[in-house]
Formats: structure tokens, C-alpha cells, sequence
């Protein structure tokens, strides 16, 4: 009997230490999978900016900017211009809380760090800290765009997507379109988007 129990707990406080070890063995693979995680460095279109100018619609964005500066908005809207350093004015401006709300906006500017990139753009709104604002895909008419944003920040990918049109709705194939060349470009899983309210927004 004693030597049952002594094999028993013997056994139990193997098993125990077997298990610490393996909780640690994922713990370590876990943070050196975090460690060395990075964006992937996707390809952004060939941007013709003069094309780009001008008002675009938000027709979903991310859930992470939905709740942070998008907080609320519908009738989300941005309008690029140009400005006299070739620098590019941002204009967001959206509706808290429904399209009958004041109009609320954010100004900031764009710029492209490499010109042999164009679409690889950053942009800031008043902070030292400029973010990616890359165009993954635009149509041939530049009336549909889908705009990617990656940073890593201590092992952690960032990511925000924004599927923006010239009209407030796109029909179904449209947007199915988009988000699907949208996820195959940046392996982003689309079905995590959240639809942007522009049903009964005044136009811009």
C-alpha cells in the first residue's frame, strides 16, 4: 500500500511537472511568434494622385476604428486637395450618432516618402506620427479604392481597412469585389469589416 501511494504520487507530480513544461514550451512559442511578427509588405497600386483628389465615401472600415475615432460616425466622408508643398490636405468629417447630426471633422495631410511608390502614402492629423495609408487596390476609373493601414507595435500587427467609393452605395458585386481583392491582397480577413451608415446622409 505505501508503495502504491508513493508510485501514485510520484506519477501525479511527474505529470504536473509535465505540464508546466508544456505551458511554458507554448508560452515561449507564443512570444517568439509575437516577437517576430511583422506587416507583410503588400503591394500598393501605381497612384495617379491628380485622380485620387477629390471627395470619397467610407463604405466599411475596421472594427478597431469604429471604436476609437470613428466612434459613432455615419455618413463618414473624406476629401483629399492638393496643397501648394505637393503635400495632400486630409478633410474626414462624419455624423456622430446619426445622418441628421452635425457635421464633425478631422483635417490632417498626406504624403508620399517615396516617389517611386505613390501608393505607399503616410499620413498624420497634428502629431509627429505619420501612418500608413496605402492604397491596395483602385479601380480603372478610380470610382472604388480599398486603403490599408499595418504598423507593429512590440510584436503586434496594427491593422485598419477602409473600402471607400466616389458614391455613397455600390451595388453588391461591387463591394463584393472589393473586399475580396481586398482580403487576397492582404491576407486581412474582411468579415471582421463593419458597415459604414450613408442611407439618408446628406451628399458631399
Amino acid at each position: 500500500q505505501l508503495w502504491y501511494t508513493s508510485y501514485y504520487n510520484h506519477l501525479r507530480i511527474a505529470s504536473i511537472m509535465m505540464m508546466k513544461a508544456s505551458l511554458l514550451c507554448a508560452c515561449v512559442l507564443l512570444l517568439v511568434g509575437t516577437i517576430y511578427a511583422e506587416c507583410p509588405n503588400v503591394q500598393a497600386v501605381d497612384l495617379d494622385v491628380a485622380k485620387y483628389l477629390g471627395g470619397w465615401y467610407e463604405l466599411a472600415t475596421t472594427e478597431d476604428s469604429r471604436e476609437t475615432f470613428e466612434r459613432n460616425c455615419t455618413c463618414t466622408h473624406a476629401d483629399y486637395t492638393l496643397m501648394a508643398d505637393k503635400e495632400v490636405q486630409v478633410n474626414n468629417t462624419c455624423r456622430k450618432g446619426a445622418p441628421s447630426s452635425p457635421l464633425t471633422e478631422a483635417i490632417g495631410k498626406a504624403r508620399i516618402p517615396d516617389p517611386s511608390q505613390p501608393g505607399k502614402l503616410e499620413v498624420t492629423f497634428g502629431s509627429p506620427f505619420w501612418a500608413p495609408y496605402w492604397i491596395v487596390f483602385i479601380d480603372d476609373t478610380y470610382s472604388n479604392a480599398v486603403v490599408w493601414s499595418c504598423t507593429s507595435a512590440l510584436g503586434i500587427n496594427i491593422e485598419w481597412m477602409w473600402i471607400l467609393s466616389r458614391t455613397q452605395t455600390v451595388s453588391t458585386s461591387t463591394y463584393q469585389m472589393l473586399t475580396s481583392k481586398a482580403q487576397q491582397i492582404t491576407g486581412y480577413d474582411v468579415s471582421k469589416l463593419k458597415m459604414t451608415t450613408q442611407q439618408g446622409c446628406p451628399a458631399l
